[in-house]
């Protein structure tokens, strides 16, 4: 892998980001595989986070079914949704600290590409 190419949607700018690996893994139950090897801290085949989706090894983070972390309803598919974005948000504001986080929603696509146009 080269990179991950991230578009800015207020600028259409297109960097790519240099790193190691990005995992998205789809199943009806955790199995964590090599992953065990990467010295997180981890209970009962759940990857153990904080509320912004770091886990205990710095510059990982992790999100879904595999996380556990104080409050987590167990089994609802819907905390995903909102466990992503806390972590793209973090992951963000960890790679570029200077910068300030300011999180979209999907509506916001609209309204950008609304701008763009001229609309």
């Amino acid at each position: 892998m080269d990179g991950v190419k991230i578009e800015r949607l207020d600028t259409e700018e297109l960097t790519t980001l240099e790193v190691d690996e990005i995992l998205v893994c789809h199943g009806s139950r955790p199995d964590l595989g090599g992953i065990k090897d990467w010295g997180l801290a981890i209970e009962q085949d759940r990857i153990l986070v904080d509320a912004w989706m770091q886990t205990s090894v710095e510059g990982i983070f992790a999100a879904g079914d595999v996380v556990e972390y104080p409050g987590k309803l167990p089994g609802l598919i819907a905390g995903g949704f909102t466990e992503g974005p806390a972590a793209v948000n973090r992951i963000k504001a960890y790679l570029n600290p200077r910068q300030e986080v300011k999180p979209i929603w999907s509506t916001d696509h609209a309204k950008l590409s609304a701008i763009h146009s001229g609309s």
